[in-house]
């Protein structure tokens, strides 16, 4: 087991071909220092997938209006695509090379890709 946090990854430059966030983003600190540790972790060709609930989705709506109710997401901070777009930008992955799955319910999937030449 290994522990650590997503803006401090315990990991070696280029260690991974991807990464994977499953609903997590709207739980760390720092989510563009989270995705900037995604970035560094992975290799040259490497891809990070994103899967979060969009705060301008239904559900996102529904989970902002009752988050203090919740135990699992009274601490949240939701986002919307343009936002994780914007954090992605910002990470250096290349915003002109990505894959972005909406669901019907919500959640969003975003395949991001490390730029071929920074």
């Amino acid at each position: 087991t290994v522990g650590g946090y997503a803006e401090n990854l315990p990991f070696e430059v280029e260690s991974f071909d991807f990464a994977l966030m499953m609903t997590s983003i709207c739980f760390v600190e720092n989510p563009l220092k989270a995705i900037k540790e995604a970035y560094r972790v992975l290799k040259k060709d490497g891809f990070l997938i994103i899967g979060f609930i969009d705060k301008n989705s239904n559900l996102g709506r529904e989970y902002e209006e009752r988050k203090e109710q919740s135990k699992f997401y009274k601490y949240a901070n939701f986002y919307s695509l343009e936002d994780v777009l914007r954090f992605a930008k910002d990470a250096n992955f290349d915003d002109n090379n990505y894959n972005c799955v909406n669901t019907e319910f919500g959640m969003v999937f975003l395949k991001l890709y490390k730029k071929l030449s920074v």
